[in-house]
């Protein structure tokens, strides 16, 4: 019994000293043992670092485009719009011309002035002028005033004028003649001028 113990002993020994060299584990006198425990990812002392592979970029979602507003309609105008309101203030009347035809224009010449003073007080003056015109069928010829200037220098001035023919007319020189009344004639009036077209002719009577 003795011998079959210690054979068994020994045995168990051997499987025993068999099972530690087979866990890969080294001897406590390996010259590479490390006793460091490993660390997942970690390399141990000596053992270079493994360099990693980059990490793929995590790709950006290109942005999305805003949305274009839709154009506005284009407003109308109402079909029939109303009339503007009414205003207090009257139209004003707006300045017609006569016609060319119905315009008073100067006469061609001054042939002569006849004053005549009256006989009563105080006095009135009738004033006749004899002319030329360019042509017959002049109309409505008269004495037009002028502005007086110079009121000091005792003269009143006037325009021998009429209405041109409009149809066929004489073309020839035709005489002409007007007349005025100056009533009453002033005290300091002592010169009748006529303008026309190219000429002027005074009269003084006092």
């Amino acid at each position: 019994m003795t011998l079959r113990f210690v054979m068994a002993m020994i045995a168990c020994v051997g499987i025993s000293l068999t099972l530690a060299r087979a866990d890969g584990m080294p001897e406590p006198e390996d010259r590479n043992f490390n006793p460091v425990p490993s660390i997942p990812g970690v390399p141990g002392p000596g053992v270079p670092a493994t360099p990693q592979k980059p990490a793929k970029p995590t790709p950006v979602p290109a942005p999305v485009p805003a949305a274009t507003p839709a154009p506005a309609a284009p407003v109308s105008a109402p079909s029939n719009p109303s009339p503007p309101a009414s205003s207090t203030e009257p139209a004003p009347v707006p300045v017609v011309a006569p016609p060319a035809s119905t315009q008073k224009k100067t006469l061609f010449e001054i042939v002569s002035i006849d004053v005549q003073i009256g006989e009563r007080q105080p006095p009135f003056a009738n004033v006749i002028v004899k002319g030329v015109a360019r042509t017959g069928g002049w109309k409505n010829v008269e004495l037009e005033p002028l502005p007086t200037f110079a009121k000091e220098v005792g003269m009143r001035s006037f325009k021998l004028v009429g209405t041109s023919p409009d149809g066929p007319a004489t073309q020839a020189l035709t005489p002409v003649t007007a007349s005025i009344r100056i009533d009453p004639i002033p005290d300091d009036v002592k010169t009748i001028r006529v303008l026309g077209e190219t000429n002027e002719v005074a009269q003084t009577f006092r």
